[in-house]
Order: C-alpha cells, then sequence, then structure tokens
C-alpha cells in the first residue's frame, strides 16, 4: 500500500470510492469533489496497486485548526491500518502551525466515533 498526494486528476476513481460508502448522502457529488479538490488543503490517497482504496481531504483555511472533511477507505480494505496510515500522513504532512485536526460526523456512526476516539480525537 502506497500513500501519495491526489488531485482533480483522481476525480472518477475517487466518485467511486464515496460511492460506496456515501451512496444515500445527499451531498455527496462529482460537484462536490470537484469543488473539493480545488480548496486550499491536503489531499491523500491510499493505493493498492495503483487502485485507489482510501482517500483523505484536509482543508487548511481556518488556521491552527485544519479541518477533516473527506475520509474515506474501501469497506473491504478497513481494519487493516489503511485510515490510521492516511490520518497520520496527514498528521506528518500538515504545517506546523495547524496543530489542531477537527472533523464533523453523524451521532449514528459508531464505525467513525471509534476510530476517531482510539485516534486522540475529542467531543466538542
Amino acid at each position: 500500500m502506497k500513500i501519495k498526494k491526489i488531485n482533480a486528476r483522481y476525480l472518477k476513481s475517487l466518485y467511486k470510492l464515496g460511492k460506496e460508502q456515501f451512496k444515500s448522502e445527499f451531498w455527496f457529488t462529482k460537484k462536490f469533489l470537484k469543488d473539493s479538490i480545488k480548496r486550499k488543503g491536503i489531499y491523500l490517497g491510499a493505493f493498492e496497486n495503483k487502485k485507489l482504496i482510501g482517500a483523505i481531504f484536509v482543508d487548511i483555511n481556518d488556521r491552527p485548526k485544519a479541518w477533516l472533511f473527506f475520509f474515506d477507505v474501501m469497506e473491504k480494505y478497513r481494519k487493516h491500518g489503511i485510515g490510521h496510515k492516511l490520518l497520520k500522513k496527514i498528521e506528518n504532512v500538515l504545517p506546523k502551525d495547524y496543530y489542531e485536526i477537527y472533523t464533523d460526523l453523524e451521532k449514528t456512526d459508531k464505525l467513525a466515533i471509534r476510530f476517531y476516539n482510539e485516534h486522540g480525537f475529542k467531543k466538542q
């Protein structure tokens, strides 16, 4: 598995990845992805044999807060440390003057809540 920066070239793969997880979410559209990748931020993808299997987007427009606003790993690759590696890579490449990472999530998303709790996020 390799983690690298991604950009608009990966929109088709990102959409395919996100549709698996966010299929019933009204906000997840091709336009959302296209607009998102233009924002000032950090965009990373996890690849297995050149196939996008995970991605993380972090907005860096609200210093000192970085906002994680898209994070997904293909279901069959979950619980293999890929999400952990993506998050750690973000922490390593985040500019030094950004020392807080925030995210929003649904109260019903128990898997995400557990993941973020295990990685030191606190409920605000």
